[in-house]
C-alpha cells in the first residue's frame, strides 16, 4: 500500500484565514501519514481539528506524534473531534516524560480555555506514552531526534518498510552539532518535511527563534539527499503568490531538488 502524507496545517506561530491563502492554507501544524487503514498524526495545531472534520467516523484509536508544546503544535485539540467521542481512545507520543504531558493536557483543558476540567474530564481516554528508543506504531515504525528549536523540540523519522517520511518543524538549521546530527539521521529519506519561514533579510532579526530560512532548508535537504522536500511552516501572512514565487525561485536555484511548499489538503507520495 502507497505511503501517503497529507497536510492539515501548513502555517507557524498562528492561524491566519485570509483570501491570499487558500492553496498553502490558512491553520497550523498538523500532518497526517496514512498507508491503506493505518494513519499517524503529527502535531495538534488547529489543524488537527480540520483533520477530525474529514473523519467518518471518530471513534477508535487515534495515534498522535507530538514534536514540543508550543501553543501553536497543540492548540487544536479541543477541536479534534475524537478527545469527545466516549469510544474513542487517544494516544500521545513524545520523547517528553507522561507526567510532563499530562500537565500539559491539564493546563490546556484546565477550564480557562474551553468548559473543561482537566483531560481526565472528557469523554474519551488519554494515553501518554514516552518514546525513549525507536518503536513501532499503529504498524509504523518510529524514531526521533532532537532539533535546534527555542526550547526542546524533537523531529520524527516514519517509515512503513518500504518509504521513510522525515519530519522536522520548528528548526533552525545553522552550521552546529544538533544539525549535524540531525542531517546523519535523516540522511537518505524518501520525503524531508522541513521548517522554512523566512528569507534571508527576515532571518537576520529573527535570528535564534528557532526557524530556518528557505536556504538552510534546502542546504540540509541537499546533504540528506532525500527525493522530495516539503517546506511547511509558513509565516503566517505569506500569501499564496509570495509562496508560489518562493517555490519557481528554489527549483531554479537548486535544480537537482524536488522542492516544494506544502499545500493543505494536498496528498503526497514519497
Amino acid at each position: 500500500m502507497a505511503l501517503e502524507v497529507i497536510f492539515y496545517g501548513t502555517r507557524g506561530s498562528i492561524s491566519a484565514p485570509h483570501p491570499d491563502i487558500l492553496k498553502y492554507g490558512a491553520h497550523t501544524p498538523c500532518v497526517v501519514i496514512v498507508s491503506g487503514d493505518r494513519s499517524l498524526i503529527i502535531d495538534a495545531g488547529f489543524g488537527i481539528g480540520f483533520y477530525s472534520d474529514h473523519l467518518a467516523n471518530k471513534m477508535g484509536e487515534f495515534h498522535i506524534l507530538i514534536s514540543h508544546f508550543h501553543w501553536d503544535h497543540i492548540q487544536g485539540l479541543n477541536y479534534f473531534g475524537p478527545v469527545h467521542h466516549p469510544k474513542s481512545t487517544n494516544h500521545f507520543y513524545s520523547p517528553f516524560k507522561t507526567e510532563q504531558m499530562q500537565d500539559v493536557m491539564d493546563i490546556y483543558f484546565d477550564g480557562s480555555y474551553g468548559p473543561f476540567n482537566g483531560w481526565e474530564a472528557l469523554n474519551s481516554q488519554f494515553a501518554f506514552h514516552r518514546l525513549s528508543h525507536q518503536a513501532v506504531i499503529n504498524g509504523f515504525n518510529v524514531s526521533f531526534k532532537a532539533l535546534n528549536h527555542t526550547d526542546p523540540c524533537y523531529a520524527y523519522k516514519i517509515s512503513d518498510g518500504k518509504h521513510t517520511v522525515v519530519y522536522a518543524s520548528d528548526h533552525e538549521a545553522i552550521d552546529n552539532q544538533i544539525n549535524r546530527d540531525f542531517i546523519e539521521w535523516a540522511e537518505g529519506c524518501d520525503m524531508l518535511i522541513h521548517d522554512a519561514m523566512y528569507y534571508d533579510n527576515e532571518y537576520e532579526t529573527r535570528t535564534g527563534w528557532g526557524h530556518s530560512t528557505f536556504d538552510m532548508a534546502c542546504n540540509n535537504a541537499r546533504k540528506i539527499k532525500t527525493r522530495t522536500t516539503l517546506l511547511t511552516h509558513h509565516e503566517p501572512l505569506r500569501s499564496d503568490v509570495e509562496l508560489d514565487a518562493i517555490e519557481r525561485e528554489l527549483r531554479q536555484k537548486y535544480p537537482a531538488l524536488n522542492v516544494l511548499c506544502a499545500q493543505q489538503e494536498i496528498v503526497y507520495k514519497p
